[in-house]
């Protein structure tokens, strides 16, 4: 209960994890029954339905340029893909290969790292390729990872680069005179533009 005055969806998860852990402790024998169960959510959770207009989208876009590497690629990567910031996020060298005519890029997302449990092989469009290419020439550190700050883990802190990104919309916004705020957007309203 305290979780959920501060975190109520975190609170939902944590409740989920809960319930699939002593479900497993019942199914196994280790108890009789789930001390979890019957216990509901703590908090009615709606879907988000914001998407970016094509111009906010163009913001974001011009604002992750100003990051640099990894966020800032790794989000333009975002929009170009419409695939998942983990996925993005977690994107491996050996997963980057050329199309089976050579004419090229190719990124095959392993069944281990989607959602779906499926293998997604997509090819990858002359822009993005070109943001992949800068993006391993930036590279500082070796690693299996494309995007990386210590060769040794994908990236992390994506709340913080997002945060950067806000203050970038927000003091280009303010040079050209424009003092509205852009409407509240998380990384994940970009997949949800494409859907």
């Amino acid at each position: 209960d305290g979780m959920a005055d501060r975190a109520p969806i975190h609170a939902n998860r944590v409740l989920a994890y809960l319930k699939a852990f002593f479900g497993w402790a019942v199914g196994r024998g280790y108890l009789e029954v789930s001390p979890a169960a019957g216990i509901s959510k703590p908090t009615r959770e709606i879907a988000r339905d914001r998407t970016p207009s094509l111009d906010e989208i163009g913001e974001i876009w011009d604002a992750a340029g100003g990051l640099g590497y990894p966020f800032g690629p790794a989000i333009q990567l975002l929009i170009l893909t419409a695939s998942r910031r983990d996925e993005v996020g977690g994107m491996r060298l050996e997963e980057i290969s050329d199309t089976p005519d050579g004419e090229g890029t190719c990124w095959t997302l392993p069944a281990s790292r989607s959602k779906n449990t499926r293998a997604i092989r997509m090819p990858i469009v002359p822009a993005a390729s070109r943001i992949l290419t800068q993006a391993l020439a930036d590279r500082a550190v070796g690693g299996p990872f494309v995007f990386s700050t210590t060769g040794r883990s994908s990236i992390s802190g994506w709340s913080r680069a997002k945060h950067r990104i806000d203050e970038i919309i927000q003091a280009r916004r303010g040079e050209r005179g424009i003092e509205q705020v852009m409407p509240e957007w998380r990384l994940h309203d970009l997949r949800r533009a494409f859907a």
